[in-house]
């Protein structure tokens, strides 16, 4: 289950027309691992849309690069766009 902080941060992106919420580097859970979600909640449809939510928990590797999490980010954003 999505940390509840996280999925009302998406879901009010959502409410603004944002139709994929990616979030990377969450920390919670082991010290070991960081955390990404993601939510898609596609427009046009009638009624109310249910979003796919999904996460996942990564290794952490006790270095610092920078650019991965945009990396990540645009990469699953391609993917969930389409």
């Amino acid at each position: 289950m999505l940390v509840h902080m996280q999925v009302k941060a998406m879901q009010v992106l959502h409410d603004m027309g944002v139709e994929t919420v990616v979030i990377t580097s969450c920390v919670y859970g082991p010290p070991e691992t960081i955390t990404l979600v993601a939510s898609r909640a596609p427009r046009g449809g009638e009624g109310g849309v249910t979003a796919e939510r999904f996460k996942i928990v990564i290794p952490r590797i006790k270095d610092s690069f920078t650019g991965t999490g945009d990396l990540v980010r645009f990469s699953l954003y391609g993917v969930l766009s389409f």
